[in-house]
């Protein structure tokens, strides 16, 4: 999570917000709420960012539907990640 901390701090460390972002935590090691939270307030996220974010299923119940203007969107039930809707 240093690029977050770092990002909010810097907010040209990162070069700006990004299209794309990819987080593959350690599952049963990371608190997905904070781990959100962090997400939510960080300058790396814009309102078209799609946001691809691993878990394990048991922990479901902690990712939100919502992050700012991003929500949930799944495909045949077999994934979830948070996008822009339109």
């Amino acid at each position: 999570m240093l690029p977050v901390f770092r990002a909010r701090s810097v907010p040209r460390f990162a070069g700006g917000a990004f299209d794309f972002i990819s987080v593959c935590p350690p599952y049963l090691l990371v608190s997905y709420p904070e781990l959100f939270k962090l997400l939510e307030g960080s300058p790396l996220l814009h309102e078209r960012t799609i946001l691809f974010v691993e878990y394990p299923r048991q922990l479901m119940s902690q990712i939100p539907d919502t992050l700012g203007s991003l929500s949930k969107v799944s495909a045949a039930g077999k994934w979830k990640s948070l996008e822009v809707t339109s």
